[in-house]
């Protein structure tokens, strides 16, 4: 029982280690926004703001201008928890004079992989039959045929 309590905080280290997340992969900023004077593309730098909110902070700001940098929770797709991630970047007075300092982030190109298909084989007897279905008929379209062809026959 003591082996695998010794073993497990190596685990643990070793699994952070190959799955936490890096510090290095956020781009780092520095300097703030100011949300009343900010264009779209200065509001697009900041961490999880892309187009679309970048120009509903703008509409916001068009309809009321921000007074406190916490307003921004009444913009649709900013939470509490977006706010407190996005703090240290935003004013309301003074200038905008946020700049990246770290590498760009640039994606990923992910390779396609090769799409693999299993071939599906029904069980059984490989039944084909190539005849078209015949056209559903009502009992009452063949007494007319015959009736109509007796009035025309003298």
């Amino acid at each position: 029982m003591r082996r695998v309590l010794v073993r497990r905080p190596l685990l643990w280290a070793v699994g952070a280690l190959l799955f936490g997340t890096s510090a290095a992969a956020a781009p780092k900023l520095r300097g703030r926004v100011n949300l009343n004077t900010a264009t779209e593309a200065q509001l697009q730098l900041l961490p999880g703001i892309g187009p679309a909110t970048a120009a509903k902070i703008v509409e916001a700001r068009k309809a009321r201008r921000f007074t406190r940098p916490m307003e921004i929770v009444r913009v649709p797709g900013i939470g509490m928890k977006r706010f407190r991630a996005l703090e240290p970047y935003l004013a309301v007075e003074g200038p905008t004079d946020l700049e990246r300092i770290g590498p760009a982030k640039e994606k990923a190109v992910k390779k396609k992989a090769a799409k693999r298909y299993r071939v599906l084989r029904p069980k059984g007897p490989k039944i084909l039959d190539f005849r078209p279905p015949k056209p559903p008929t009502k009992r009452g379209d063949e007494e007319r045929e015959r009736a109509v062809a007796e009035r025309e026959s003298p």
